[in-house]
């Protein structure tokens, strides 16, 4: 199950404790250092408790068996074992660990690791600390140190929690974060620490990590835990052991303390008068002993996760013990429980710090009334809200002082979380709420607070655990007087060791401490216990309190404690059961009898109403009291629906539940189900009461034949009972209740008891009912029932009476595997088909999605696609192997006839499809000795499954051989032809919503018919599935699952993971008992089910709507239910009869009579109503949507009737989808398509730089083709440099070869189809340098390119280069006498037609080659993309491939990770076809002449000098052919990424003749080619314009975590207090009409708060006035020349049309981005173009823009998406320390791959501040990074507030020169243009008089928002700082759409071209999209960026230009606009 990545934190530690020493450890000098590896694991898959579970069961065997002196060995031996799991109250953290990396004994310690810098955030602490470790810590004015009595002491049975605390860091944890009601959220990691530099330590861990394994134990609560023998309230003095009286001990306590508050009162305060004692806790311990040991205390935690959670935070702990260090922790004490009361929270990314007083207390009623009058009672109690508000207030002073400190702030309401299910507000006490558990209820107060910083968690964490602990709640108040009477009253007694002190986890980012209370210590062989004349095998010491206050009484007290001892202690059985007060024979039997059935592991009974079963019935309702929350009464009026609703239920959850019935006819009624149980292999428990054999043949009345009624076909075992006797000793009974479970389960089938009753039935003694005799009484001897040798053992253990050890359900034959992995290996044409599964007898809590898990892992490694049927949808919607609508495929004649598989591996049976068989029955039948058709299905015997006798190989065994199987097969040796099937698959998914929406309108219309067609009813129920949300489905038989077989697939490639589980009755596949089979399914998974199902199979199970409406409503508070969903198909009768022969012979045979049966007289909605069901109907395909939607969130069971076509229609509609589905998979893989394919994506096969011309227009074109397994961006480097060093008439075209790149992602899918189902290949065998050379000529042609003058190859490349020079040179195409040729690290093919020794050894190697990347391909397009073993698929291959001689160095070069990256990536996606081309172009099968054409002068030749086989190529041509050779050296075969500049340079002299390197560009630079110059015709004349605008809205922040973004703005704005959530404003449109042409220009108006000065609604406000004064100024003089040259004409323009108006500087920017795009598009130019007018004349301008990554303020601001060059980074709002720790962080978390730092302080700090963070960095990593920072200093002000220019700058100067840092002018460029008005002459006197390029300065750069200063104002500022200064301009964003993007990127392209050749390049901060969930562009702006941050403008301009609004994507429009779209201007 594992995912996507590792995660290596490496640390260190301060403590020299690095094993599980218990002394305290103190910082030294030696420093152990640690390593966290932490590894994501698959969702849903692992519960952390149950895994626990299993482990902890596990180790404690390994390391009691290692101890034997036989098998030690202290080389292996595991370390001592330490434990912990917790789970809190919302279920948002779960956490199993084990193994002890590091120990720590005092919470100091583990503060001082956890404080250091590099510590990994995600490592926590685990453990607690005692109540009262002799030391408060606190500091404190008021505080002082409690005194110290002898009384305190640490009592033997807490010794290895150690004398303060014990925490630890984990080997081994299992970590699962996320909120359960948000599954997509949920993250789960499996962690491993290790002690790194100790060799032992990671020994062991290794050890430990082979210890465990994927194995948990089942997820239901225990029904073995022991009962106890003996409790008391005794307590042993700690120093002679003597026995106290605890009771006596607890109430003189309390005696004491009212006594205090009695005396306080009548002693009046004195000043300097000790304190008042106002509460104090007083607890006492309850012991509960046990005969038996061998439990554990996890039990009792399954208990409440599983078997009704009793509320609370659940906990368990368990260190190594002191001594046997090979027990595995078994002598060691065990602390749990489950406590409502949480100490404090802190969340660093939530920001949230939350604590709680919890205080006052009463018990849940038994019944609602009396619940209620408890409830109201703990409210209107003053004595309990004193309690409370004592606490509350000393938790708000600790809030109070963390505020002081200015680490929190208040919390806002309305940011206020809702209270969790459990708790109700009270009225009128807003502050106060009760925590309403299963046993209790609470008075509680929530007090939260917010962190001012996230760094703060740890401060917060430390301070809270130091200064809370105790708090009143556990303590009393005030807390030293508290807790000296604590230790003078209570510790005489003894020791609370960790009961109510902190409990959880300590972290950096995380920390949650809860009270430990509702909890208890197990001990096991206690050794205090002298005074017992036997010690108990186990002790447990159950812990409780109360809070005395004023009014506070003894008995009250004692009576509180009683509620909260009883939440531990009600969990175990009371008394061993030794039956002695039976009253009855049958009392007793039937006790003990039900008693072993649920130690067994059945829980679930459905009950029938009958007298005969009276003693069973009595039985299980009085285990249903002792077991509470684990057994399940139902009761249910019909027999037949009783046993289809059991048989649901084991469906479900692979265990047996119980049918209870009275005799006669009742045990008829059960046969369909036990038909369907006996057929399908499902446990059910048939316990069927008889009159006694007495009665039998009599003709007594409901006296039948019972005995083997039922065929042993169906019964796996039966066994008639004789009537309960004290002369058949218990032991039978026993004996019975086991065996038949165990054989239900091993065997998979029914089993039925059959137990005769006589009277008296009824619990009663006395006489004999019905029985005149005079002395007929009933008689029982208990003791002689009872006198059996393991009766004692069974009573005292609480365990079963037999252990069943279920035998490996397959017992590992070698031969069977051996065959089978043979089988496999030799398969070229696998295929698994999955039909039937039946579960694994070894873990019957094993979900279908860990089957399904299985399965996937298993396709994915041999390579085999899936076909699953639709008992497996879960298969279908999680798997990437599955063939999606496999059933339609085989269908098509083109897919069928040529599938031909080899081997089919069947897993379960019975099948669904009807195709698969048929396909199975033709491969065999055509085939002699090679297709091989393997079973794998564990069956009884004699049970046989080969309906169609076409089964080669049968293994009787469940999934488990899967994983035998995975370690015995050689994974690089499988591999599928078919794996394609799984392409063709996911194309039909694409198209199946359109075919079967269009085939049923079709014939809707046609037919002139209404309703639901039923393929779009299994459409929408697709749809409904394909959410994060768990869902289960039922499908019934008939049409219901045939469709489904067809059409319920994911209809999305993320199509969501919510279906976990699907049930069928397939066995016998009737239509009855469906309804309650899917209200048991419902019940045994407890998930919110669906049952599809028609409206003929509904109305044969209608009785059963009434288990379903009692099912709507538990029985009990504790008692579970999930919402089922029926889903009737009305398709008015048996529509399945439509589709068989009979149904043409119409009404000759009474077709609608016999077979249609029509339903119509039935109202489905009236049936709803009498069994008081909600119900709804839904006749179109949207309504039945919105049903599912409804049903969803409602939470309850209900009814949904699709009304669909008539049964004729719906079988027109079938045929047509099939017909439509065919012609569509005809048209994708028909002989001539490939070629097609292939032809059409010649269009995109280029890329090109810009186009060039000279004046005179000659033009010269350069191709470029790239080597194998390349594209054509491995020439990006080298095109860029070209483009710089040579003349601007040549255009450069790099081009993908046919197979590769571009051409293999649109043809690949359609060329792997055809080849794997074996077409004609009447195209090509194989990709030859011949065919490739073709199409490289095709893709010229498209390009309109007649003629080339250069063309480079490299490698394979090369080679086609002279294919096409050999083909054409001479015949006046394509070449001509001038054309160049350039070969790097290629060769000419042998001109020799012989086939030597060499080319056979040559052939096949490349073909050897080929077929392992093919094998690697078909498992690759089955794996999971996320999945890490997908990911590193290609790594051993790539890794052998680079390792040749030719490469070099080349696998130590810096660019070898992403070359390697990007390979891996290519050949996922086309590793076939690549595959191909190697074979294709292998040299021997491409020998030719060259004849007269031979290489010459006109030839360059390239290679490394590494590269030696290459080096004598060119040496050898240079002295035969007279080509110009070039070496380069240090380099080998990787030419294009080794030395890309080097390469360019060759070329550029090569082919200009040049003997000079040119190079135009500033720094390292990229520039590409010039923009050709056009000739404008300049326009003055008037015209019209019109503006339209339209509202956006679009949410900020991350859409996968929390929405918002923190610190956005300037100045003040810029903390993280200012968070912004949405990015909202107005597109506007310009457009002209003239002479029936429209140009178009767009623009954004979008102000930002806290940095634009002007709102919304003013923007608003002046867009409408602009808009009106278009209207009437109808032709405006606009010179669209002009306008593009932003030099000064938009600003008068817009002055002269609008004089009146102020235009605000958002709506100035918006009008002046609509205008410019307007101008272009007169111009008929694109935008970028339009700008550039003016600069390419001289200077050649880029076209990219290089962004900077951009880290904002704020939790979510760690993770960098992209691989920029540069990273921009927001500081300024925390002490230096922290901002350095927060960088250190942010390049840690990915901007590690930047290469330089921009910092943006947004004016947060004075001098001194600036400068001591500048001298935090002096000597780190980060300042040689740093380019600049942005605004460091607070701006000098005048007295009116205006910006005292010069003032600020000679400041930022002075700052600069002291500290070598270089400043950048921001905010200060927005003060100066708004103060002087945007009169830019004014803004430019006042910069020079600053700046020139003559003066030094410290200014690097001028950082301009175009939204803010105008486009034309920061143009004109660019060109300034670039050419009169010398600077650098960025060009940033304002969080703006895709618009203002686009146009800022524009701005940035120009002014980058500007010639300005000294002033430096910056990346721009353009990447604010990242943090857009939205875009009004779509494609959205982001689509122009690649993964290195570069954005291509020419591409985004073209899509811009003349765009009309209408045409863009604007998002939801929010309320303050909700009513306008398009306004459209009115003449006014």
């Amino acid at each position: 199950n594992s995912s996507s990545s590792f995660n290596f934190s490496s640390f260190s530690s301060t403590s020299n404790n690095n094993n599980n020493n218990h002394k305290d450890s103190r910082p030294d000098d030696d420093v152990p250092s640690f390593t966290r590896i932490e590894h994501p694991i698959a969702r849903g898959t692992i519960d952390p408790l149950a895994w626990l579970s299993a482990q902890h069961h596990r180790l404690v065997a390994v390391l009691a068996a290692s101890s034997s002196s036989a098998m030690r060995n202290s080389q292996s031996l595991l370390p001592p074992m330490s434990y912990f799991y917790c789970q809190n109250q919302e279920e948002d953290f779960e956490v199993a660990a084990m193994g002890a990396a590091h120990t720590c004994n005092a919470t100091r310690q583990v503060w001082s690791l956890l404080e250091r810098t590099d510590w990994p955030r995600s490592s926590r602490f685990y453990g607690g600390q005692r109540f009262d470790s002799g030391s408060s810590g606190r500091d404190g004015p008021q505080q002082r140190q409690p005194q110290r009595h002898d009384n305190h002491h640490v009592s033997p049975e807490w010794n290895e929690y150690g004398s303060q605390a014990w925490w630890f860091l984990p080997t081994v944890e299992l970590r699962q974060e996320g909120a359960s009601s948000h599954p997509t959220t949920t993250t789960t990691v499996l962690a491993l620490h290790i002690h790194q530099s100790c060799p032992k330590s990671i020994q062991q861990a290794l050890h430990l990590l082979h210890e465990l394994s994927d194995t948990s134990a089942a997820r239901r609560p225990p029904t073995t835990l022991p009962p106890v023998i003996s409790r008391s309230n005794r307590y042993y003095h700690p120093k002679d052991q003597s026995v106290l009286d605890g009771r006596e001990l607890y109430e003189t306590a309390l005696s004491k303390a009212i006594e205090t508050f009695d005396r306080q009162d009548t002693v009046t305060e004195d000043e300097g008068a000790p304190e008042k004692l106002c509460k104090v806790v007083i607890c006492r311990k309850q012991t509960l002993e046990f005969a038996v040991s061998d439990w554990c205390a996890l039990a009792v935690l399954k208990r409440w996760k599983y078997g009704g959670h009793e509320g609370g935070h659940m906990f368990w702990m368990q260190p190594a013990p002191l001594t046997h260090p090979n027990s595995g922790g078994d002598n060691a004490g065990e602390f749990f429980g489950c406590t409502p009361e949480r100490l404090f929270r802190v969340q660093a990314d939530r920001r949230l710090v939350q604590s709680e007083a919890l205080a006052g207390t009463r018990p849940r009623g038994p019944t609602a009334a009396q619940d209620a009058e408890l409830l109201a009672e703990l409210l209107e109690s003053p004595k309990d809200r004193q309690e409370n508000e004592i606490t509350a207030s000393y938790i708000d002073k600790a809030f109070a002082a963390m505020s002081d400190k200015g680490w929190t702030q208040q919390w806002k309401e309305e940011d206020d979380e809702t209270i969790i299910s459990e708790t109700k507000m009270i009225g009128g006490s807003p502050s106060f709420f009760v925590r309403r558990l299963l046993h209790l209820q609470h008075l509680c107060q929530s007090i939260k607070a917010h962190l001012t910083q996230p760094s703060q968690a740890l401060n917060v964490s430390k301070f809270l655990l130091t200064d809370l602990h105790p708090t009143p709640a556990v303590c009393g108040a005030p807390y030293h007087v508290a807790n000296d009477f604590i230790r003078k009253y209570e510790s005489v007694g003894f020791d609370r060791g960790f009961y109510s002190g902190p409990v959880g986890y300590l972290g950096v980012d995380a920390s949650d401490i809860f009270v430990g209370l509702r909890s208890a210590l197990l001990t096991r062989n206690d050794q205090e216990r002298s005074a017992l004349a036997t010690s108990p095998a186990a002790v447990l010491h159950v812990y409780a309190g109360g809070g005395a206050v004023h009014n506070s009484t003894v008995k009250g007290e004692w009576a509180e404690t009683n509620y909260k001892l009883e939440v531990i202690s009600s969990i175990f059985p009371p008394s061993p059961m030794t039956l002695k007060e039976a009253a009855t024979p049958n009392v007793a039997w039937a006790a003990a009898f039900i008693e072993e059935l649920i130690r067994n592991g059945v829980t679930q009974f459905y009950v029938c109403p009958g007298s005969r079963s009276t003693p069973l019935v009595v039985a299980l309702s009085r285990a249903s009291r002792s077991h509470g929350g684990v057994v399940q009464l139902m009761s249910v009026h019909d027999e037949r629906a009783t046993a289809f609703r059991a048989l649901g239920y084991a469906r479900g959850v692979n265990r047996p539940a119980a049918v209870v019935t009275s005799s006669g006819t009742a045990v008829a009624n059960l046969y369909p189900a036990i038909v369907e149980a006996g057929m399908d292999g499902v446990p059910l428990l048939l316990l069927t009461a008889d009159r006694p054999y007495e009665n039998r043949d009599t003709g007594a009345n409901q006296a039948i034949d019972q005995v083997k009624m039922f065929s042993e076909k169906y019964i796996r075992w039966f066994r008639d009972i004789l009537p309960p006797s004290d002369e058949v000793p218990i032991s039978l009974a026993l004996s019975d209740a086991g065996h038949a479970v165990n054989v239900a389960r091993t065997a998979r089938g029914p089993v039925h008891l059959n137990i005769q009753f006589r009277e008296n039935l009824a619990p009663d003694e006395g006489r004999i009912r019905n029985d005149g005799r005079a002395a007929s009484t009933v008689r029982f001897d208990a003791a002689h029932f009872t006198e059996t040798p393991k009766f004692k053992r069974w009573s005292l253990s609480g365990n079963v009476f037999t252990k069943n050890l279920a035998p490996h359900s397959y017992l590992g034959n070698s031969e069977a595997i051996a065959e089978l992995s043979q089988l496999i290996v030799n398969s070229r044409r696998g295929l698994i088909v999955v039909g039937n599964i039946r579960p694994c007898l070894q873990n019957e809590g094993e979900s279908q999605l860990s089957v399904a898990e299985t399965i996937s892992d298993f396709a994915e490694m041999i390579g085999f696609p899936i076909i699953a049927g639709a008992q497996n949808v879960a298969l279908r919607f999680r798997s990437s192997s599955v063939v999606l609508f496999a059933e339609h495929l085989l269908k098509c004649p083109l897919v069928a006839k040529n599938l031909n598989p080899d081997l089919i591996i069947q897993l379960g049976a019975p099948l669904v499809s009807t195709e698969v068989p048929s396909i199975i029955a033709v491969s065999i039948e055509n085939s002699v000795h090679e297709t091989s058709h393997v079973l794998i299905h564990p069956q009884p015997s004699p049970e046989r499954v080969d309906p169609y006798f076409t089964v080669t190989h049968h293994i009787s065994s469940d999934l488990s051989i899967l994983n035998e199987l995975r370690e015995k097969l050689p994974m690089a040796q499988c591999g599928s032809e078919l794996a394609p099937l799984v392409c063709l698959g996911r194309h039909l998914r694409g198209r199946m919503r359109d075919i079967i929406r269009e085939v049923s309108d079709n014939v809707r219309d046609g037919r002139d018919v209404s309703g639901l067609s039923e393929p779009e009813t299994i459409l929408a129920l697709s749809e409904a599935l394909s959410t994060p949300a768990e869902h289960a489905l039922f499908l019934s038989n008939s049409m219901a699952i045939r469709d489904s077989e067809f059409f319920l697939y994911p209809l999305s490639d993320s199509p969501g993971r919510g279906v976990c589980s699907v049930g069928s009755n397939r066995g016998a596949s009737g239509i009855d008992g469906i309804i309650s089979s899917a209200v048991g399914f419902a019940e045994g998974i407890e998930t919110p089910t669906t049952l599809l199902i028609g409206d003929v199979s509904a109305l044969h199970d209608i009785g059963s709507l009434h288990n379903l409406a009692n099912h709507r409503i538990p029985a009990k508070q504790d008692q579970r239910h999930a919402p089922l969903n029926v889903l009737v198909v009305n398709n008015d009768g048996g529509g399945i009869f439509s589709f068989l022969p009979v149904a043409q012979h119409g009404q000759n045979v009474s077709f609608d009579e016999f077979f249609g049966t029509p339903t119509e007289a039935f109202s489905f909605k009236k049936g709803a109503a009498a069994f008081g069901l909600p119900y709804r109907n839904c006749d179109s395909y949207d309504g039945l949507r919105e049903a599912h939607r409804h049903l969803a969130e409602s939470g309850s069971s209900s009814i949904t009737e699709a009304i669909v076509l008539d049964r004729e229609s719906n079988v027109a509609v079938h045929r047509e989808i099939t017909r439509a589905i065919v012609d569509e998979v005809d048209s994708l893989i028909r002989e001539d398509n490939e070629m097609q394919s292939q032809e059409r994506s010649m269009t995109n096969t280029s890329q090109d730089s810009v186009n060039g011309a000279t004046a005179d227009g000659k033009q010269k074109t350069l191709v470029l083709l790239h080597g194998w397994m390349g594209d054509k961006s491995d020439w990006d480097e080298i095109v860029v440099a070209l483009s710089r060093q040579m003349p601007s008439q040549w255009q450069i075209k790099a081009i993908d070869l046919a197979g590769h790149g571009i051409t293999a992602n649109i043809t690949h899918d359609i060329m792997t189809i055809r080849r794997s189902l074996k077409f004609p290949q009447t195209i090509h065998n194989d990709l030859s340098v011949d065919f490739l050379s073709k199409m490289v000529v095709k893709t010229l042609e498209y390009q309109g390119i007649k003629s080339i003058d250069g063309l480079a190859g490299y490698s394979l490349g090369g080679r086609v280069a002279l294919a096409l020079r050999d083909k054409f040179m001479g015949t006046g195409k394509l070449f001509h006498n001038e054309t160049k040729l350039v070969l790097l690290s290629s060769f000419t093919e042998d001109h020799s037609t012989l086939i030597s020794n060499n080319d056979v050894v040559r052939t096949c190697k490349d073909d050897e080659i080929s077929d392992q990347m093919r094998i690697r391909w078909y498992t690759s397009v089955l794996g999971r993309p996320e999945f890490l073993h997908t990911k590193l698929r290609w790594d051993s291959f790539l890794e052998h491939w680079y390792s040749s001689q030719i490469w070099g160095t080349f696998q130590s070069h810096t660019m070898y990770k992403d070359m390697k990256r990007k390979r891996s990536k290519v050949l996922d996606m086309a590793g076939f076809t690549i595959a191909r081309s190697l074979s294709g172009c292998s040299p021997p099968r491409n020998k030719r002449r060259f004849g007269a054409r031979n290489l010459g002068a006109d030839t360059l030749v390239i290679a490394g000098a590494l590269d030696r086989k290459y080096c004598e190529y060119g040496k050898r041509w240079q002295k035969d052919e007279g080509v110009t050779f070039e070496v380069i050296e240090k380099a080998g075969h990787a030419l294009l990424h080794e030395a890309p500049l080097i390469v360019s340079q060759h070329i550029a002299n090569f082919l200009t003749e040049n003997d000079f390197y040119i190079d135009r560009s500033p720094g390292t630079k990229k520039y590409q080619r010039s923009i050709r110059t056009l000739a404008i015709k300049h326009t003055k004349e008037p015209i019209g314009m019109t503006l339209h605008y339209r509202a956006f809205r679009i949410p900020v922040g991350n859409s996968n975590e929390r929405n918002g973004l923190q610190g956005i703005g300037w100045g003040d704005q810029a903390s993280t207090s200012n968070e912004l959530q949405h990015r909202s404003g107005y597109i506007i449109e310009l457009r002209s009409e003239s002479d029936g042409r429209v140009d178009t220009g767009i623009g954004e108006i979008a102000p930002l708060p806290g940095l634009h000065r002007e709102t919304l609604d003013e923007v608003k406000s002046q867009i409408n006035t602009i808009r009106q004064r278009f209207v009437v100024d109808q032709r405006l003089v606009f010179d669209a020349a002009r306008a593009v040259k932003l030099d000064g004409y938009l600003t008068v323009f817009l002055a002269n049309a609008f004089p009146d108006i102020e235009l605000l500087p958002s709506v100035r920017a918006g009008l002046e981005m609509a205008l410019i795009g307007l101008a272009a598009c007169q111009l008929e130019i694109p935008i970028h173009q339009a700008i550039l007018l003016d600069v390419v004349s001289a200077h050649q301008a880029e076209s990219i823009v290089e962004l900077n990554g951009l880290m904002t303020r704020g939790p979510l601001a760690l993770h960098v998406p992209k691989q920029y060059g540069t990273l921009k980074i927001k500081v300024g709002h925390q002490t230096a320390d922290e901002e350095l720790k927060h960088l250190q962080l942010v390049l840690e978390g990915g901007g590690e791959t930047a290469r330089k730092i921009r910092l943006d302080a947004n004016r947060a700090w004075n001098a001194t501040g600036a400068t001591e963070f500048a001298g935090r960095l002096v000597d780190t990593s980060v300042q040689d990074r740093i380019e600049f920072v942005e605004e460091p200093l607070l701006p000098a002000r005048g007295g009116n507030g205006s910006l005292r220019f010069d003032a600020h700058v000679t400041a930022l100067e002075v700052w600069s020169e002291t500290t070598n840092l270089s400043y950048a002018l921001d905010e200060t460029l927005g003060d100066l243009v708004h103060e002087l008005g945007s009169d830019f002459a004014a803004i430019e006197t006042k910069l020079s008089s600053m700046f020139s390029r003559e003066r030094p300065r410290g200014c690097a750069a001028f950082v301009l928002k175009p939204t803010l200063l105008g486009l034309e104002m920061s143009l004109q500022l660019a060109r300034l700082a670039r050419e009169r200064y010398g600077m650098g301009a960025v060009f940033s964003s304002s969080f703006d759409s895709g618009v203002g993007l686009a146009y800022t990127g524009f701005l940035a392209l120009a002014s980058d071209a500007a010639g300005a050749p000294k002033a430096p390049i910056y990346a721009h901060g353009l990447s604010t999209y990242e943090n857009l969930q939205d875009d009004v562009l779509s494609p959205p702006f982001s689509s122009y960026v690649d993964n290195k941050g570069q954005l291509q403008p020419a591409t985004i301009s073209r899509a811009l230009y003349g765009i009309s609004i209408a045409e863009m994507n604007i998002p939801n429009v929010s309320e303050y606009e909700s009513a306008e779209k398009v306004v459209e201007p009115q003449a006014s």
